[in-house]
């Protein structure tokens, strides 16, 4: 009987240094010498999820990326893109640009875009192994993209900003962190990214294995029943997983596997 195994990056593989610790490389490496299927569900880019998913032997493996606007395989093969349109860019930026230490910035074809630079673009920069770019004049109303960023770059009032009836109405808009809320396409979340990966490898719900830490965690937190919160989750992601595991620093994912579900 087949698994889906899919893994949150930041906070849930890798630690706040983009340390992939030599015990969850190991313990993934054990699933895809199983012949189970190998997911990351991230925020991220393709190129920003390869940096880590390369890490692992060759198997089954795949990245959701962009909180599930794009799946692929691992040989960069796109399985499925829900993706916005450079003028959902434009009124998503003409709305925040009135909100004082907001910024936007947004993916596309693993290349970051924007209009206002800022230090975090460069740590984007480095997280994604992406390039960055000036919008400019590059881009029509309705050439895709990917995902739209909106940083606060005070670092003070994104955990307290209530998101727009407007945005919620027409996209889908997370709150990632406390200085981050992410702009997808409306049929983009992580839930919906795994339980199309889900169908698309002909895999029963009951055999899906989610692990996550963070806001944009939750759709796939509540849709799967083997969900796991970290010991580093939000409490709303404790609050809503099936089981709770050690922290990242502490490898909570190969505890998980070994311990809880006693599958390694």
């Amino acid at each position: 009987m087949n698994k889906l195994f899919v893994f949150d990056i930041d906070g849930t593989l890798v630690n706040r240094q983009y340390e992939l610790k030599s015990e969850i490389i190991e313990a993934i490496n054990i699933l895809l010498d199983m012949g189970y299927y190998v997911a990351t569900c991230s925020g991220r880019s393709f190129k920003g999820s390869m940096r880590f998913l390369s890490q692992f032997k060759d198997g089954n493996k795949f990245a959701i990326c962009a909180n599930g606007s794009m799946i692929y395989k691992y040989n960069g093969e796109m399985i499925d893109y829900r993706p916005l349109k450079y003028k959902d860019y434009l009124k998503v930026y003409k709305y925040i640009k009135k909100v004082d230490n907001f910024f936007t910035y947004f993916y596309s074809k693993d290349e970051l875009y924007h209009i206002y630079y800022d230090m975090c673009i460069e740590l984007d920069k480095f997280s994604n192994k992406m390039e960055s770019f000036n919008v400019e004049d590059k881009f029509k109303p309705n050439d895709l993209i990917d995902k739209i960023m909106v940083r606060d770059k005070s670092r003070e009032f994104m955990e307290h900003y209530k998101i727009p009836c407007s945005l919620k109405l027409n996209y889908q808009a997370v709150k990632s962190s406390k200085v981050f809320l992410e702009v997808t396409n409306k049929q983009a979340t992580k839930g919906k990214g795994v339980e199309r990966l889900r169908k698309h490898l002909k895999i029963s719900k009951e055999n899906v294995y989610v692990f996550g830490d963070s806001g944009n965690d939750l759709s796939m937190i509540k849709k799967f029943k083997n969900s796991v919160a970290m010991g580093n989750a939000t409490d709303e992601i404790k609050n809503n997983a099936s089981y709770i595991t050690k922290s990242v620093e502490d490898c909570g994912v190969s505890y998980a596997l070994k311990e809880i579900f006693k599958i390694i």
